[in-house]
């Protein structure tokens, strides 16, 4: 392989530089170090087994530093057109400012602005004040708004219906769901209870519990 004599002496670096490179991956070849496989899947050769033009490996892959254009011919574009109309940027929020709101040992983050008037967010949700309400569900300030169902921030508790049951045993199912679908209680002679969850298939889980000391 020969450049123009009037190369620069960049340009001849680059092409001594390649010459080495493709000498060393012929050597790693002839020592079975490599393999074609091995230089197709690193993207060094192609599927014809013809080595591949770019800088480093091909002495006419010219490099792109400090060079504007690079010199690489535009991609094809088939017929197909230019973007011709105008791409509208999306609006930018404005953040909403928050401060720090201790409640016992925890930290709520207040809402401020826009959001003023709405519950403070929690690390743990609203479980526990929706739990221990007393009274109509209906009326449970602590309700998830937009589902009618669960506490605020959490997403509606998922339902198990009991399908079986026995001194030792309690088995609940809930075929639509994604997993577990069978959830299965039993109580060992030892003690521990035993927790089964499964999708009814082949994946499943096992998790027992012992009584604290």
């Amino acid at each position: 392989m020969y450049i123009a004599t009037k190369a620069s002496r960049i340009r001849q670096r680059e092409a001594e530089r390649a010459r080495r490179n493709r000498a060393e991956i012929v050597k790693a070849r002839s020592l079975g170090q490599i393999s074609r496989r091995d230089l197709v899947k690193w993207g060094i050769f192609t599927a014809g087994g013809l080595l591949v033009c770019k800088n480093g490996l091909s002495p006419f892959a010219r490099s792109a530093f400090a060079a504007i254009p690079t010199g690489t011919p535009l991609s094809p574009l088939f017929g197909a057109q230019k973007f011709t109309s105008p791409l509208p940027r999306l609006q930018l929020q404005t953040p909403v400012p928050m401060t720090a709101l201790a409640r016992g040992a925890e930290v709520d983050a207040a809402f401020g602005g826009q959001f003023a008037n709405e519950r403070p967010a929690r690390r743990l949700s609203y479980h526990n004040d929706f739990s221990e309400f007393v009274g109509d569900p209906a009326d449970n300030p602590f309700r998830n708004p937009i589902t009618n169902r669960g506490p605020l921030e959490g997403r509606p508790p998922t339902e198990f219906t009991l399908t079986a049951i026995t001194a030792d045993r309690a088995t609940f199912e809930n075929p639509s769901h994604d997993f577990p679908k069978v959830i299965r209680y039993t109580r060992q002679p030892d003690g521990t209870l035993e927790a089964h969850v499964s999708d009814g298939a082949q994946r499943a889980e096992t998790f027992v519990f012992r009584r604290p000391e």
